[in-house]
């Protein structure tokens, strides 16, 4: 049985105003393969809740599993920024703690 919430991210997607079909089709792709997995998710959910045809998402992405690769790219992408973020905290880290060390050590 499906969550009384269950693919309320995607409808709100899809009712985007100005936002291009094929970008449409690939945000709400990434929310239902999010929630589903891979497996249950179906292209017919995606082109209902995306208001584009099926035909449309085979014509932008030629099978669901293309249309699966351009999501993870996608969410791999727009991490990008985020594990910078971290990388930069760490090194940053790593230099306070060598300089820590290095004033500790008495030779």
């Amino acid at each position: 049985m499906e969550a009384p919430n269950a693919g309320a991210g995607s409808r709100r997607l899809a009712r985007k105003s100005g936002v291009p079909t094929k970008e449409r089709i690939l945000e709400v792709a990434i929310d239902e393969f999010a929630r589903r997995g891979y497996a249950a998710t179906r292209v017919d959910d995606i082109a209902r809740l995306s208001r584009a045809n099926k035909q449309l998402i085979y014509y932008y992405f030629e099978s669901k599993s293309k249309l699966y690769d351009a999501a993870i790219e996608r969410m791999i992408e727009s991490s990008k920024p985020v594990w910078s973020r971290i990388e930069g905290a760490r090194v940053e880290e790593d230099r306070k703690s060598t300089r820590l060390n290095s004033s500790h050590i008495t030779i």
